[in-house]
């Protein structure tokens, strides 16, 4: 499986910013993940209130975030995810598209009732 997300044709020029990306930013790759992690844990006071099983699923859900925010800002590539954390990730991805579609259909059906009410005035 090709771990592409979206096919495209690179031009020469995000090509050469790429390149400038990954050779200033090799060493910072690994760090960048693991203190995330950290930082994460620390800055949330309720994951004590929780249970084990619901702490290691919220840490993974925000381990699984940071990794997919990292990517979406050209941080990392698509070879520096682990191919078990880049199929979580597009399922994490096919969640949130089904959840902005369920918001959009609320949001048609509101402004539907709202020209009905409108209408009928």
């Amino acid at each position: 499986m090709s771990k592409d997300l979206i096919k495209y044709k690179e031009n020469p020029f995000k090509k050469f910013i790429s390149f400038i990306k990954n050779l200033f930013n090799k060493g910072k790759k690994s760090k960048n993940i693991e203190e995330t992690k950290i930082i994460t844990n620390k800055n949330n006071p309720d994951i004590f209130k929780l249970s084990d099983e619901e702490k290691i699923k919220l840490a993974e859900n925000q381990r699984l975030n940071n990794i997919k925010l990292q990517y979406d800002n050209d941080l990392i590539t698509e070879e520096d995810i682990p191919d078990e954390d880049f199929e979580k990730i597009i399922e994490l991805y096919n969640k949130e598209t089904e959840q902005l579609n369920l918001d959009t259909e609320n949001t048609k059906k509101r402004i539907e009732k709202k020209l009905k009410l409108l209408k009928s005035q």
